[in-house]
């Protein structure tokens, strides 16, 4: 556990997401936080409407609500923030690797080879990448191998409270992350391995899964429909089932999320499992977690991204801790295996030194947009706005405000992989100072050119910025960011704070919240924006934001 925290909290306060989701999950975390908080239980989506109009910045439901639901109840304990919320990665990393331990040892290892198991799942490079960012891979991992001990527990007592449990842990899995549902034929597929017919037709282990199985196909069946775009669209990575691309991408990527050296003692482990039966009995149940799921990405539609598989590399961590499991015919094995596995933790070790930063820079803007001192909406035309987004609303605040994004205002722009062409609503700079009034905008933040030479913003950011730098009489710079994007390679950028001059009409905003991936245009409560101070709103230190009663 003491690990998963170094990993996950190391240098925190300078790096920050690595994918443009993970804004998007914290920011969902914070909305459960708001509605835990609000008195309004019984009423999650017109709460969730309402306060998508002021922060729209989460996902929910095409991003499941298990991860945000628990990030929400974490909030709740130690307080909302960019800190905090990393911390509730970190623990989960140190869980899974608790879980891993207990796993290990249920299927016969020592304690000692347990423990290092453990230290290399933990420090596997895939793994602790998304460990330092507020994404679901490792919630997820967390909660699948958490629900394989306990089904790994009741396998051997057969006390029933065991498998139910394992499969409510999988559950919360499932609604942090829907790919661990390939893990689960594993399960079954053990059982039939050890020849223990009589558990497989229990029906303490039929009934759960039927629950599981109807159960997230219905939910997978509602998500969808506010996700059009990203599930049915075409993307730039996607790849059909079963195609060639699909059998070969998860063995490409294995050296990179692994290292080479654990690599290769997996390797070993899966020749094992097939020639030594005492290693078949041990790693048997490894090979079945990563034949499953290597199945199940075979016969869904797949992305390839490396992120997708985090949930097969403990069956490959096993399998290589399988190595150590087998008695060696002499010294020198047993010393080539130590030798071996040793070296696979320091490659890891090594590799954790040299983990991206992500993105850096918006905590210092959200701090100052939080200390603005007149009332008005903000508009915000910039690169990873949902990560300015969430920094901004765990700030204590003078003013409630809406925050109107312009690719939903001055334009109606999707991610580039949903192939949907952006439809302009907004072309000239009379068109942005509309937006502005009608928005009851007070501030902008748009970003310059990053490289003289080369353009590579879209048009509705192009136009902001054009705006607000050739119209002086109507907007005062407050300011200028730097921001860093460490992801493939190191990138400086900027994002500029302008104050619009002019005189805004009386009233709330006129600007329609679209969310075109679930079809959905309304209009924001009205009493979201207000010239009244939002002070009362805050608790007695200052420090930590409550929901503020005019949104309700």
């Amino acid at each position: 556990m003491g690990l998963g925290l170094l990993i996950g909290l190391y240098n925190v306060s300078s790096s920050g997401p690595l994918w443009p989701d993970a804004p998007r999950y914290a920011n969902g975390g914070a909305m459960i936080h708001d509605w835990l908080c609000s008195g309004e239980l019984l009423h999650p989506y017109q709460f969730a409407k309402s306060n998508y109009a002021q922060y729209p910045g989460f996902s929910i439901p095409y991003h499941p609500p298990g991860y945000p639901g628990l990030l929400g109840l974490w909030f709740l304990l130690v307080g909302m923030s960019y800190v905090t919320a990393r911390c509730f990665i970190a623990v989960c990393l140190g869980a899974a690797g608790c879980f891993f331990h207990g796993i290990l040892r249920r299927l016969g290892a020592a304690s000692w080879i347990a423990m290092v198991g453990s230290l290399l799942l933990v420090t596997t490079p895939e793994i602790a990448r998304w460990s330092r960012s507020t994404m679901s891979e490792t919630p997820a991992l967390m909660f699948i191998l958490a629900a394989s001990y306990c089904f790994l527990r009741w396998a051997d007592t057969d006390r029933a409270g065991w498998c139910w449990g394992a499969f409510g842990l999988a559950e919360i899995a499932f609604l942090c992350r829907v790919t661990t549902a390939g893990v689960l034929p594993a399960w079954f597929l053990l059982l039939i391995f050890k020849k223990e017919f009589r558990r497989v037709l229990s029906p303490h282990l039929i009934i759960p899964s039927v629950f599981y199985l109807f159960g997230n196909a219905a939910w997978i069946k509602f998500a969808v429909t506010y996700a059009r775009f990203e599930v049915t669209g075409p993307t730039f990575n996607r790849v059909a089932r079963l195609s060639w691309q699909n059998f070969l991408f998860l063995p490409s990527v294995i050296p990179g999320t692994i290292g080479w050296i654990t690599a290769v003692a997996a390797l070993i482990g899966l020749v094992l499992v097939l020639i030594n039966q005492r290693s078949r009995n041990f790693a048997g149940f490894w090979f079945f977690w990563l034949a499953c799921y290597y199945v199940f990405h075979l016969v869904i539609p797949n992305n390839l991204e490396p992120r997708y598989f985090v949930a097969a590399l403990p069956a490959l961590c096993g399998l290589a801790v399988c190595v150590l499991a087998l008695d060696g015919a002499g010294v020198l094995v047993q010393s080539l295996k130590g030798v071996l596995i040793a070296g696979a933790i320091a490659a890891n070790l090594f590799q954790l030194t040299r983990q991206p930063s992500g993105l850096v820079g918006y905590q210092t803007v959200a701090d100052r947009v939080s200390r603005l001192n007149e009332p008005g909406n903000l508009l915000l035309s910039c690169w990873w706005d949902q990560d300015l987004i969430f920094r901004f609303r765990c700030r204590p605040q003078q003013y409630p405000r809406r925050i109107i994004r312009g690719d939903r205002s001055l334009t109606i722009r999707l991610p580039a992989y949903a192939g949907i062409a952006a439809k302009p609503l907004a072309t000239t700079s009379d068109d942005v100072l509309d937006v502005i009034r009608r928005g009851r905008v007070r501030y902008l933040l748009t970003c310059p050119r990053a490289t003289p030479d080369l353009e590579d913003r879209p048009g509705d950011m192009v136009l902001a910025h054009a705006t607000a730098t050739s119209m002086p009489r109507h907007f005062e710079r407050l300011g200028t960011f730097e921001l860093v994007t460490d992801f493939a390679r190191h990138h400086r950028w900027q994002v500029c704070l302008w104050r619009y001059r002019g005189k805004l009409p009386p009233g709330p905003s006129e600007i329609p919240v679209v969310i075109p991936t679930a079809g959905m245009t309304f209009q924001p409560p009205p009493d979201i924006e207000g010239s009244r101070p939002a002070t009362a709103a805050l608790s007695p230190n200052n420090q930590k934001p409550r929901p503020n009663p005019s949104i309700r």
